[in-house]
């Protein structure tokens, strides 16, 4: 996990402190403008505050995070034991046996097994209907949850 430097602490708490500065001013316009005119707010707020409307979206949606600001990719995603345990379950009820590390690394089965890349790819329906993707072995603790999924099965 990322560790947050000195510096950091005080960028997120100056970007909180301007987030909410950015979202009072646009609440006082709200009341006090007719609503004909409120698609006029955003502007009207970036110009009291100097800034564009770009940054004032940036700032209004501003969440704060341990990684540095950029591009969200798909590996910035966290799987939880649970997710995981629920992912080996569904795999062992689907196919009839455990996954081993080759079943959930899409590197390894493009150059040797295309059905099992495509079970991987495929994913799994979760308790409430929605299909979910496997997670890859090597972003997860796989080997301690494998054998704590074998133990809850025996």
């Amino acid at each position: 996990m990322a560790r947050r430097i000195p510096w950091e602490d005080e960028v997120a708490t100056r970007r909180q402190q301007l987030a909410d500065e950015a979202r009072a001013l646009e609440q006082h316009l709200r009341a006090e403008w007719p609503p004909e005119h409120h698609g006029q707010i955003r502007f009207e707020v970036a110009s009291r505050l100097g800034i564009s409307e770009a940054e004032l979206s940036r700032r209004l949606n501003y969440q704060p995070t341990l990684r540095k600001p950029g591009r969200a990719r798909r590996s910035d995603f966290v799987y939880t034991d649970a997710y995981v345990k629920a992912a080996i379950h569904a795999w062992w009820d689907t196919y009839g046996a455990a996954p081993k590390k080759a079943d959930w690394s899409p590197q390894q089965l493009k150059h040797r097994n295309r059905l099992r890349l495509e079970r991987f790819e495929r994913g799994w329906i979760d308790d409430h209907g929605a299909r979910q993707k496997y997670p890859r072995h090597d972003r997860v603790p796989f080997d301690r949850l494998l054998s704590e999924v074998q133990r809850d099965r025996d």
